[in-house]
This record gives structure tokens, C-alpha cells and sequence, in this order.
């Protein structure tokens, strides 16, 4: 920016030679050679300095203040406790509280992981045994078929259902999340 006077709102130069001393937006163009010949700050709730509107000057990008301010009540509350702590300096709980977050999503991983190797192993083994039983069951039943010229005594085998054997859970836990909570908090 050059040195020029700040324009002031509502009042322009109503010369050519007041309107050249104004402060201009500078902006490159896209398309063609040179610069914004606009104003300063047209447009927007700063003329005089910064971009024109057709060049970001309007444009406000949410502070951690702003946001803060806008928070939810929840964490508007939260704030207020944390900044109600006679200690602020202490990050003993903090630290507490990352091990024991790390301690229990490790141990949840643990489980989970064997839950799912259990279920596994039973899923494919289980199933696999039904199958084979059936198998001598119908073999038998076909025998007496054979043998008998008349009705079978007894009704042939059901065949295993491959759904009474898969209890696979039906959402597995999220580690995903739990390891970013990890990393939040330890930073």
C-alpha cells in the first residue's frame, strides 16, 4: 500500500486528483495483467485500507475468540470451570486422566481382538462340525432308505443353518475415535 490518505466512509474525492491519492485494493487479477483499481476497502466494513469485497476484504475468518464465543453452553460452562481452577498450572489430573483413557482403550483393544479371534475360530469351526454331522446323519438316513423298501422310521436331517452360528457382533467398538481422544489430549 502506498502512503495516500485513508478514504473516509461516505465521503469520496471528487476529483481525479483527490480519487488518484485514495489508497487502492491491489488485488492481482486472474485473468488479465495488473492490479484492482477499486478502492480500498470497497465495499466492506473498513474502506480505506485492506481488499475490496470482490477480493476478500469481507471476508472474516472465525478467531479461537470468536469461536469460543459461540461455543455451546456445555462448553461455555466447561471454560468457566476450567478457568475457576485455583491451580491452572497442575496438569497432574490431565495427565491421570490421558494414562487412564490410554490404559482402558488398550485394554478395550485387547478384548475386542480376542472377541473377534473367538468368534472367528467358532464361526468357521462350529459350522464346519454341524456340516459334517449332518452329513453322517443324512448318510444313515439315506442307508435306511436303501435298505427298507417301505417309509423311513424317522425324517431325514435338517441341514445346519449358517446363520444360528455366526453371533458376530453387530458394531464393533470405535478405536478410531478413541485414539484420537488420545491424541488430544496428550497433545
Amino acid at each position: 500500500m502506498t502512503d495516500a490518505p485513508k478514504r473516509q466512509p461516505g465521503k469520496q474525492g471528487t476529483t481525479k486528483a483527490e480519487r488518484a491519492k485514495l489508497p487502492l485494493c491491489g488485488a492481482k487479477h486472474n485473468k488479465r495483467p495488473g492490479t484492482c483499481k477499486r478502492p480500498a476497502g470497497w465495499g466492506t466494513e473498513h474502506p480505506g485500507e485492506g481488499r475490496c469485497k470482490l477480493h476478500g476484504g469481507g471476508a472474516q475468518k472465525p478467531s479461537t475468540r470468536y469461536q469460543l464465543v459461540n461455543a455451546s453452553p456445555t462448553l461455555q460452562q466447561a471454560i468457566q470451570d476450567q478457568q475457576a481452577d485455583p491451580d491452572p498450572l497442575n496438569l497432574l489430573p490431565d495427565l491421570l486422566l490421558a494414562r487412564s483413557l490410554l490404559q482402558e482403550g488398550v485394554q478395550r483393544h485387547s478384548e475386542v481382538t480376542a472377541a473377534i479371534i473367538a468368534w472367528h475360530a467358532s464361526h468357521t469351526s462350529g459350522y464346519q462340525e454341524a456340516v459334517a454331522i449332518w452329513r453322517e446323519q443324512l448318510a444313515l438316513y439315506l442307508e435306511a432308505v436303501r435298505q427298507g423298501h417301505g417309509e423311513p422310521e424317522m425324517d431325514p436331517p435338517a441341514p445346519p443353518i449358517p446363520e444360528a452360528f455366526e453371533g458376530k457382533p453387530r458394531q464393533l467398538p470405535d478405536l478410531a475415535s478413541f485414539i484420537t481422544l488420545i491424541d488430544r489430549v496428550t497433545g
